[in-house]
C-alpha cells in the first residue's frame, strides 16, 4: 500500500513543480505555504519514511540472523525513522505555519 501512495503522491509532486513558474526558493516556500501543497507534502513525508522503515526492517530480518542484534538494528531502524520523520515534519510546519522569509 506505502508503494501505491508514494506513487501517487510523487507523482503529484513532480506535477506540482512543474507547473511552477520557477523553482527559487521563495516560488517553492509560498507553494508550501499553501494547505494544498502542505499537507500532501506530509502525507508524502509520512509514507516515505515508513515505507523505507519496511524496508530495511525486510534486509535487517533476511540478513541478521540473531535474535538479539535483530531486535537492536530493528529498534535503531524505528528510531531513526521516527526521528527523520519528526525532523521533516518540523521542517514542514515550520515552511507551512511560518512566516515566508
Amino acid at each position: 500500500m506505502t508503494s501505491i501512495a508514494l506513487l501517487l503522491l510523487g507523482t503529484w509532486l513532480v506535477a506540482s513543480l512543474l507547473f511552477l513558474p520557477n523553482l527559487d526558493r521563495q516560488t517553492v516556500l509560498e507553494w508550501l505555504h499553501a494547505p494544498s501543497a502542505a499537507v500532501p507534502m506530509a502525507l508524502l513525508v509520512i509514507v516515505g519514511f515508513r515505507h523505507a522503515l519496511d524496508g530495511m526492517k525486510v534486509v535487517v530480518d533476511d540478513y541478521v540472523h540473531d535474535a538479539g542484534n535483530n531486535f537492536a538494528l530493528n529498534t535503531l531502524l524505528l528510531f531513526l525513522a521516527v526521528a527523520g520523520g519528526a525532523l521533516a515534519l518540523f521542517a514542514l510546519g515550520t515552511i507551512a505555519f511560518g512566516a515566508i522569509a
